[in-house]
């Protein structure tokens, strides 16, 4: 009997739009199918535009179904560790298929635990993965986080953030500064809660280091933006709002009109790749102050953002905001352009990874079977199969997420509001 190739699944819960995800997963799923004979399936795609740029590859795009599922007995299934419920609700079913999840950002093990009662035993989760090899770490910002939750230690299994071809277009050199009377500094990235305070320590830092004629030019937009008090900055730091930009018109206004960008994640990759000096910022959804940068270049093991408390571990070296200006004054723009790219070019490009990608994928032992037995998943899938009785077959797991929030928030309540609820709920039946 002629041997089955290998099957490896890229797994998207159904009608979400994590663009991160999605970009990770169809660049790393493209290298693997086509150099490796595995066959290689993206499963759930309702991100269409990124999914594009791929329907000419040898990848197999399809919804997971009653149909199809018998087709994935032993496959490989790959995703993100808050979505392994989501994952089993769709394929409980397939005992022998086997699951590597990924730790792809520092608050992800909060967001799983918010799934779960205060109670369940997590640790029994974590040492399930550790038993069977079934993780993964995008950077070591994520590994600090985990263990930070568990006195399991983890092996540095490294998933990284990559980019392909398709996503990079030809090398350009390093430009010369914007001017030499002024000093243009980037931002690049959301103006969202999660991120705003790490731009307000930069512009803190700014302002006590007395730096003048600075040009600060915010590519991003978001709802924390009004925290951002420009009359506190002027009039040596001249604040300049440009909302989102993408593709040509983002890459030519950066090259154009900064001199150095500060961003984290997938934001320092893109900029690192058009040749230009980029710095990566203490991430904190909190206020703090701390004068302390990194060159992409300097960071450790594929780390693109850190908290406070991490920077020296993630870090081979920090600056403060006034030493990186000094370099660009004294001419060192394009070199520090140039390391940059290189950096990002040796350290990121996915085929520099797809052979180590793909012996993690198939190290994983986790089966489905070993999942349905742990106590504290199988007391979470018990709960929502009785949800899905009682509110209707048509329910998903994401359903009973939402109705949790939802009772949770009703038990808060003072016992008349309770009342006024339920009696509110009946007339609206009625």
């Amino acid at each position: 009997m002629e041997k089955q190739k290998q099957k490896i699944v890229f797994y998207f819960r159904k009608n979400v739009l994590a663009k991160g995800d999605f970009a990770l997963y169809y660049c790393v799923a493209n290298e693997i199918a086509e150099n490796f004979d595995i066959d290689v399936f993206c499963v759930n795609n309702s991100y269409k535009e990124i999914q594009q740029e791929y329907l000419d590859s040898k990848i197999h795009f399809c919804d997971l179904d009653e149909s199809n599922l018998k087709d994935f007995e032993g496959a490989y299934f790959v995703t993100a560790y808050n979505q392994l419920f989501f994952l089993l609700e769709e394929i409980e079913s397939i005992k022998s298929a086997k699951i590597l999840l990924l730790f792809l950002h520092p608050q992800i093990t909060n967001w799983m635990n918010n799934q779960l009662p205060k109670n369940a035993n997590v640790k029994s989760i974590y040492k399930l993965l550790r038993a069977k090899n079934a993780y993964g770490f995008m950077d070591c910002a994520n590994l600090f986080a985990l263990e930070k939750q568990t006195d399991i230690r983890f092996e540095k299994r490294y998933f990284p953030v990559v980019f392909d071809d398709k996503h990079v277009s030809q090398h350009v050199d390093a430009c010369d500064v914007v001017s030499d009377d002024e000093i243009n500094i980037g931002w690049f990235g959301r103006l969202d809660a999660d991120k705003i305070y790490s731009l307000l320590n930069v512009l803190d830092n700014l302002l006590e280091e007395g730096v003048r004629n600075v040009n600060f030019h915010l590519i991003g937009d978001g709802n924390a933006k009004k925290l951002i008090n420009v009359n506190k900055y002027a009039p040596n730091i001249k604040i300049v709002f440009n909302s989102f930009m993408f593709g040509e018109e983002r890459d030519s206004y950066l090259r154009s009109n900064v001199d150095m960008v500060v961003a984290m994640g997938i934001s320092a990759l893109d900029v690192a790749l058009l040749s230009i000096p980029t710095v990566i910022p203490i991430v904190s959804s909190q206020k703090f102050r701390d004068d302390k940068l990194t060159y992409i270049f300097d960071a450790n093991d594929y780390c693109l953002g850190w908290n406070v408390t991490d920077v020296d571990a993630a870090t081979k070296k920090t600056y403060g905001i006034k030493q990186i200006i000094d370099d660009l004054q004294c001419g060192r723009k394009k070199e520090l352009g140039e390391k940059c790219y290189d950096y990002a070019q040796s350290t990121f490009n996915v085929k520099e990874h797809s052979l180590d990608l793909v012996k993690l994928i198939t190290s994983t032992n986790l089966t489905v079977a070993d999942c349905l037995a742990n106590a504290t998943i199988a007391n979470q899938l018990r709960k929502f199969r009785l949800y899905k009785r009682l509110r209707g077959a048509n329910r998903w797991y994401n359903d009973y997420l939402s109705f949790r929030v939802k009772l949770a928030r009703f038990k808060e309540m003072k016992f008349t509001s309770q009342v006024k609820f339920a009696l509110k709920k009946l007339l609206k039946k009625g």
